[in-house]
């Protein structure tokens, strides 16, 4: 993992918590907030999400085989809002 990355991760949430409003409602966790290590090894970190992310319904971002055969193209999910 990139060096100091979980220091700057948690200064950037706790940041975040103290300052945008939006995150007002959870400033009783600005200092509980801790980022764990994990059981990995940082070589197969993005792996691990990956295989995650690949094995779960992502609310509608996912593509059938027989649409793909269909049509020859992949939405362009950059653009989709919720």
């Amino acid at each position: 993992m990139t060096t100091n990355f979980r220091s700057r991760l948690k200064e950037e949430l706790s940041s975040l918590i103290a300052n945008n409003p939006k995150y007002s409602n959870l400033e009783y966790l600005h200092e509980k907030i801790v980022i764990l290590n994990s059981v990995f090894k940082e070589n197969i970190i993005p792996w691990i999400g990956g295989s995650l992310m690949g094995a779960i319904r992502a609310g509608g971002k996912e593509i059938l085989k027989a649409n793909f055969e269909n049509t020859g193209t992949v939405p362009d999910w950059s653009v989709y809002e919720h």
